[in-house]
């Protein structure tokens, strides 16, 4: 046989392997805790999406025959930037205050618990298995005025009726469902609550109003088309798939009515601009007039 040449058979790897299986092992752990590690520091969310055209008119000062400025010239008016729109911090407030996102529940786990859970979600969507989304109880009308956020427990009594407490679990206020709850620094409705959270105590986190339109402003993304600059696709990102298609929704109908007020506002400005020329405008139409029939009568002779 060639000595350059040689052929591993079965037996062969089977010997490599048990000489060696101590760093076989300790490579096989190595990359197991690489995985996991990974696996709790990327918290995985919903994504959400929509593309759509955004019509912008650059046009200069519009010339109907020889009269020029009849029509207000599209740079006296605000053009809509959907990419500015999108990304301000007032429209992140609109949304937090319509889906009243001020009042999450705090889950009773620890770091450890909390990592693990993460994992085994982010497991689960490797996997492609269905992931449960954490059923939530719906507020509406959400007031708060600290700046800093505020923790309570909520203890349910039964689907109607509930307490607020402090965190020594001292009552503070009892209401039902659909009864606004009106503390020192905190007034909010609860709409609905889930039979699962019945007869249990839950420890909630009342954040202020800019904390929380700013972790919804993170997870919005405004991309322009590289080949057609107008159109546009946003994206945002939650944990709850429900809650992504709500913030997304919310988000194009604060855009529409956006849209709507603008053109409000130049038909408006429309009306008042011609209001203003219309002494001018009838002078200039007299005059056209005129000079038109000196130049019919000493121009256009009868056949």
């Amino acid at each position: 046989m060639d000595p350059e040449i040689s052929f591993f058979y079965l037996s062969d790897i089977k010997k490599f392997f048990f000489k060696n299986k101590f760093l076989f092992f300790i490579a096989f752990f190595i990359f197991f805790f690489i995985a996991f590690f990974i696996l709790l520091s990327f918290e995985t969310k919903y994504t959400a999406e929509a593309t759509f055209f955004e019509d912008i008119d650059n046009a200069n000062t519009k010339t109907i025959g020889s009269l020029k400025d009849i029509v207000l010239s599209d740079s006296n008016v605000v053009s809509s930037d959907a990419s500015s729109f999108f990304k301000s911090k007032s429209l992140a407030k609109k949304i937090v205050k319509k889906l009243a996102l001020q009042i999450t529940l705090q889950p009773k786990l620890n770091v450890f618990q909390k990592k693990c859970k993460i994992a085994l979600k982010n497991l689960h969507f490797e996997c492609r298995k269905k992931v449960e989304d954490p059923q939530e109880i719906e507020y509406e009308n959400i007031y708060f005025k600290k700046i800093k956020p505020k923790f309570y427990y909520l203890k349910i009594l039964d689907e109607s009726f509930f307490e607020v407490l402090d965190l020594n679990k001292k009552m503070l206020y009892k209401s039902g469902v659909g009864k606004q709850v009106k503390l020192k620094n905190l007034s909010f409705t609860i709409k609905k609550i889930p039979i699962v959270f019945f007869n249990k105590t839950l420890k909630i986190r009342v954040d202020p109003v800019d904390t929380a339109a700013q972790k919804i402003l993170k997870d919005i993304k405004v991309i322009k088309d590289k080949s057609a600059p107008n159109y546009l696709t946003i994206k945002t990102k939650n944990e709850s798939r429900y809650l992504v298609a709500k913030i997304l929704n919310t988000l194009m109908d604060l855009y529409l009515e956006h849209l709507k007020k603008e053109q409000k506002v130049l038909v408006q400005d429309q009306l008042k601009y011609l209001e203003k020329r219309k002494d001018s405008l009838e002078k200039d139409l007299f005059t056209f007039y005129e000079h038109l029939e000196k130049y019919l009568k000493t121009n256009v002779k009868d056949k």
